[in-house]
C-alpha cells in the first residue's frame, strides 16, 4: 500500500479506497475532521470551474467510491494544469460530513517515509511542483501581532506570503523574538522556515504568551504543505510552507490550514481552561471557537500587557449593531460577536468586535484588507 509515517501518538497509515469506504461506512461520525492518507485517484470533473477565493469547490470523485472530493478555491489553484499527478497516488484528505477535503499529495523525501527534518525544508531549489504534504517535528512559534502594511493585490490569506507578522517552524527550542529598549527584532531560527502567522494560534498545542505577548515555542509533529503565491503565474510564483495540521500531541486538522479542528478523542475534545473567567454566550455550543475568540480579543484589547484579564465575556451585537471600518477605504463590516475584556484590577472593560473567518477563526474587522 505504501509507507507510513511514525507520528506520535499513532502512525499515519496508508489506506486503500475500499478500506476507507469500509471505515466510513461503519461509523462516519467518528471520522469527521480526521486526516486520512489514501492511495488512490481523484477522477476530476470535466470542465470544473472554481474561483480562487471560493470557500469550497468540488474536484471530482475518489475512484472506486462514491465519495466526492472537495477543496477550497486556494487549494484548487495549487493544482497543476498540465498533469494530474497531485491527485493520483498517496494523498492527504480530511473526512467531512459530505465528502473528503483534499489537502495535497504526500511526499516521500527519502523514498521511505513521509517525514523530513526541519532543516530539509529550508532549501526550496529541489522541491517538486504542486501541493506536496509532509510531516516534520519542531517548535512552532510566532512574532508579535504588529500591524502590517496592506499589499496590493493582497496575498492569499493564511499563507506564508503575507509579509507580517512572522511565524516559524524551528528545529530547536529557540525564541526568535528579541525585545530590547522598546524595539522588537527577529532572529531567524536556524534551522527553521517561515509559515503562516495563523499557524501558531490554530495548531500549536496549548498556545501560550509570555511577557509583552511573546508566543512561547510549542513542540509537536506538524503536517506541512508546499504552497505557492497564486498572485503570480505558476512558473514564477514564490513558494513556501503552510501548516495544515498537528499530528501530536492531540491531533488537530484544519480546512487548508486555516482552522484547527480537533479530532474527536477523549484527549483532544476539550480546550484547556483559560486563566480567567470566560463566558461564551452565543458560542457556548462551540468551546473551541469560544476559546479562540477569547485569545484573539485579549491580544487585541491588552496589547503589550503581560497580565491576564480578570474576565472575558462574549455577547451578540446589539439589535442595531454599528458598522466597523474594514477593508478598502470607506468599507465596513458588521461584527459577528462583541467580546468584553475586563482587565485585572480597576480597569474598565474593553469592547472588541470580531468577525468569523472560518468555522472557529476570528479576526478584527480592521484586519480585513
Amino acid at each position: 500500500a505504501g509507507p507510513s509515517a511514525s507520528a506520535d501518538p499513532a502512525a499515519v497509515t496508508v489506506m486503500s479506497p475500499p478500506e476507507l469506504v469500509a471505515a466510513l461506512g461503519a461509523d462516519r461520525a467518528s471520522w469527521i475532521g480526521r486526516l486520512v492518507v489514501v492511495d488512490g485517484r481523484v477522477a476530476l470533473d470535466a470542465g470544473r470551474t472554481c474561483a480562487a477565493d471560493a470557500d469550497w469547490c468540488t474536484l471530482g470523485t475518489l475512484d472506486g467510491t462514491g465519495e466526492r472530493v472537495l477543496a477550497t478555491g486556494y487549494t484548487n489553484a495549487l493544482l497543476l494544469p498540465d498533469t494530474d499527478f497531485p491527485t493520483t497516488g498517496v494523498m492527504a484528505l480530511v473526512v467531512r460530513e459530505t465528502g473528503l477535503e483534499y489537502l495535497g499529495y504526500m511526499g516521500y523525501p527519502d523514498g521511505v517515509s513521509f517525514e523530513a527534518p526541519v532543516a530539509s525544508f529550508m532549501d526550496m531549489s529541489q522541491v517538486p511542483r504542486g501541493p506536496m504534504v509532509l510531516i516534520t517535528s519542531g517548535w512552532l512559534v510566532a512574532g508579535l501581532p504588529t500591524p502590517c502594511p496592506a499589499q496590493l493585490p493582497p496575498a492569499p490569506q493564511d499563507t506564508p506570503f503575507e509579509p507580517c507578522p512572522p511565524a516559524w517552524l524551528a528545529g530547536e527550542d529557540v525564541q526568535p523574538v528579541v525585545v530590547s529598549g522598546g524595539s522588537v527584532t527577529y532572529v531567524e531560527p536556524d534551522p527553521g522556515f517561515h509559515v503562516q502567522y495563523g499557524a501558531y494560534g490554530d495548531f500549536a498545542a496549548d498556545p501560550a504568551y509570555g511577557p509583552v505577548g511573546i508566543a512561547e515555542p510549542k513542540f509537536g509533529s506538524y503536517l506541512v504543505r508546499l504552497v505557492s503565491d497564486t498572485r503570480v503565474t505558476e512558473a514564477e510564483a514564490p513558494r513556501g510552507w503552510q501548516v495544515v495540521g498537528r499530528l501530536s500531541p492531540s491531533p488537530a486538522i484544519g480546512p487548508s490550514g486555516k482552522v484547527g479542528i480537533v479530532e474527536p478523542s477523549p484527549s483532544a475534545g476539550t480546550s484547556p481552561a483559560p486563566a480567567y473567567t470566560l463566558e461564551c454566550g452565543p458560542l457556548a455550543a462551540d468551546p473551541a471557537s469560544c476559546a479562540r475568540a477569547a485569545v484573539v480579543a485579549v491580544r487585541l484589547a491588552l496589547g503589550g500587557s503581560a497580565a491576564a484579564p480578570a474576565s472575558v465575556t462574549i455577547v451578540e451585537p446589539g439589535p442595531a449593531p454599528s458598522c466597523m471600518p474594514s477593508g478598502p477605504v470607506g468599507g465596513c463590516r458588521v461584527p459577528d460577536i462583541i467580546v468584553w475584556v475586563k482587565p485585572a484590577g480597576d480597569g474598565l472593560a474593553v469592547s472588541v468586535p470580531l468577525i468569523r473567518t472560518e468555522p472557529s477563526g476570528w479576526i478584527s474587522p480592521a484586519q480585513i484588507r
